[in-house]
């Protein structure tokens, strides 16, 4: 990095040219005087020259000391191993040995700004504790700041280089595993009522989609029965299954001239594989009890959901309908409160079907209470409309109270999920002994 005409050069070099210019003027006033004006401005010239490199001596004995003067601490800045230099109002007025051959390679650059010699060194953010993160010609620098004067305009900045750690850290991160569990979620409806020759084709192309997917991101896939497999890679060729939104969804779908489709469950960011194979199977569990034909993500920032275009497959017909309809009025009827309960994080679907059986059972006569977390509620606004609306009072209560109504006369109703842990309350499902699950799911 050359240094350039700035700060002190460049008022250097206007005098000079000012000087220049009044030696020129003379000559052209007074011819006989050309001689004298050319050798003083040559005078002029070399005594500044010397005094230039006088100074940036005098800079350094300043801060490192000459001689018997140079104390011990001046003399370690000097011999530090680390790029070190001291901005002064924002220029860079020292530097050692080490910061001149990384960061300037080889060049000087006394008095020149800060900002051009470094133009991404941010001096306010490397005086905070995580230092000011650069990069210099390939190699990154976190620049630590220390204020070494009372108004803030003198500053001692080390250049730390952690290109090896950050290198080794990003490694770590695109080497973490992630787990997929996918499941065939139509194939106890569809699968299995086909001709054995028709289901051996089906399952060799999904066996051959699930081996293409593992082999195009670097990783191995499992088949772990009939109708699951598990795919295990690395987080970097992860990044490209989520750029392409789990085309592995809608390729299923064009399998065979049937409705074909899977469920995925991925965990990521956990410690280890078996971390990430426990958030791949609440994962998946996730993505059954939201109707299938969709990916769920699971890591420690929460639920990520991608697809879930297909409507789920009815195989029941009217006239079981009916029964189950008959049914289930009976056991309300039987019943003195009815209790109402959706899955964890509730959404339209859950709370609209619990609407639903709430006035069922208002029909029939019986009190009904919807188990809600309005907090983590995603339905918030189909709640305070219901609210406004009016007819049932108290409809909604919190976990904690309708663990009150825990008794043997009471019903428990569960939709839109078949999983006791992802409801809004596991214990409340443990405590009831009158249980009723309506779930539209394909599971």
């Amino acid at each position: 990095m050359k240094n350039s005409a700035w700060g002190t050069d460049l008022l250097l070099v206007m005098l000079l040219v000012f000087d220049l210019v009044m030696s020129i003027f003379m000559c052209v006033k007074e011819p006989s005087l050309t001689i004298y004006v050319v050798i003083a401005f040559m005078a002029v010239v070399l005594l500044t020259v010397l005094n230039v490199a006088s100074i940036r001596k005098i800079i350094r004995g300043v801060f490192l000391g000459n001689g018997k003067q140079a104390t011990r601490q001046q003399l370690s800045f000097e011999t530090l191993n680390i790029p070190l230099t001291i901005v002064e109002k924002g220029s860079i007025v020292w530097y050692n040995e080490a910061f001149r051959n990384a960061i300037l390679n080889g060049e000087d650059c006394y008095l020149s700004p800060v900002k051009k010699v470094i133009p991404r060194l941010d001096i306010a953010a490397a005086g905070t504790a995580k230092g000011d993160a650069i990069t210099v010609d390939d190699r990154r620098y976190t620049v630590f700041a220390s204020d070494a004067s009372d108004d803030e305009s003198l500053w001692v900045c080390y250049f730390v280089d952690d290109t090896t750690l950050k290198y080794e850290a990003r490694e770590y991160h695109l080497t973490r595993p992630v787990v997929m569990r996918i499941v065939v979620d139509t194939y106890d409806e569809i699968l299995k009522e086909m001709k054995e020759s028709r289901r051996a084709l089906i399952t060799a192309d999904l066996d051959r989609l699930v081996e293409e997917t593992a082999q195009k991101a670097g990783g191995l896939s499992l088949k772990l029965s009939s109708s699951r497999y598990e795919i295990i890679i690395e987080e970097r060729y992860f990044e490209e299954i989520l750029k392409g939104q789990f085309e592995i969804l809608e390729k299923a779908r064009q399998i065979g001239t049937d409705s074909v489709t899977l469920s995925v469950g991925v965990g990521r960011g956990g410690k280890d594989i078996a971390s990430n194979d426990l958030l791949s199977r609440q994962a998946l569990d996730m993505a059954l009890g939201r109707g299938g034909d969709q990916a769920v993500i699971k890591s420690d920032e929460g639920y990520q959901f991608f697809g879930g275009t297909l409507p789920s497959v009815e195989k029941r017909s009217k006239v079981r309908s009916r029964i189950v309809a008959r049914a289930l009025s009976d056991v309300m009827s039987q019943s003195d409160h009815i209790l109402i309960m959706g899955h964890k994080a509730g959404d339209l679907d859950a709370v609209g079907s619990a609407v639903g059986v709430a006035v069922i059972a208002n029909i029939l006569g019986r009190k009904p209470h919807i188990v809600v977390e309005e907090s983590t509620n995603l339905a918030r606004a189909l709640i305070e409309k219901v609210k406004s609306e009016g007819g049932m009072d108290d409809l909604f209560i919190n976990p904690e109270r309708a663990m009150t109504y825990a008794g043997p006369g009471n019903l428990l109703v569960v939709v839109d999920t078949h999983s006791a842990r992802m409801t809004e309350s596991e214990e409340l499902c443990r405590r009831m002994a009158k249980k009723v699950v309506i779930d539209h799911h394909r599971r």
